[in-house]
């Protein structure tokens, strides 16, 4: 780490090779998803980069590093609870394959919606919910107030929620 913070990046890609496998089984233990654990961990060997200098010699490289792989998928978890926040099952072993069948389609159906939504909505509620982009970088992209794009969103969020409703999926 010493020759990373040095500018050092062919130390840098060996950090890479050597870490990336067990940072994203660490990542992915957290967020329970594969893809999203690689992202994170691609983001976290990034900032790790470009903020080399920040690094404590004090604590091991490990500690360091998963330490902002564990900041960094927490936010990624409560970013996306906040969000949506859809019914969720958690699948077991006990679910039929007509229950797991039933879910599929029930989680179809709730992404149908959000599409439809978005169609006669706009999109500021879709790059919000389901994109996971603030409300700051909505407002920009769209040349509104970041006031606008909450209210939006509430607005979306609650129409969401009565066609949820009526259609019993809530």
């Amino acid at each position: 780490m010493k020759r990373v913070q040095q500018g050092d990046y062919s130390a840098f890609e060996q950090l890479v090779s050597d870490w990336r496998t067990p940072s994203e089984r660490f990542a992915e233990s957290i967020v329970k998803n594969h893809v999203l654990a690689q992202d994170i961990v691609q983001d976290c060997f990034v900032k790790l980069w470009v903020f080399r200098d920040k690094y404590r010699p004090e604590f091991t490289f490990k500690t360091y590093f998963f330490t902002l792989i564990k900041h960094r998928a927490f936010d990624e978890i409560r970013k996306n609870r906040r969000f949506l926040q859809l019914p969720e099952e958690e699948p077991s072993e006990s679910n039929s394959p007509e229950e797991i069948y039933l879910q599929n389609e029930k989680e179809q159906r709730i992404f149908e919606l959000i599409e439809r939504l978005r169609e006669t909505d706009g999109d500021c509620f879709y790059l919000f919910a389901v994109c996971g982009v603030p409300a700051k970088e909505i407002a920009k992209r769209l040349g509104i107030t970041e006031v606008n794009v909450r209210v939006k969103i509430h607005r979306t969020r609650a129409k969401l929620k009565k066609l949820l409703e009526k259609e019993d999926l809530l």
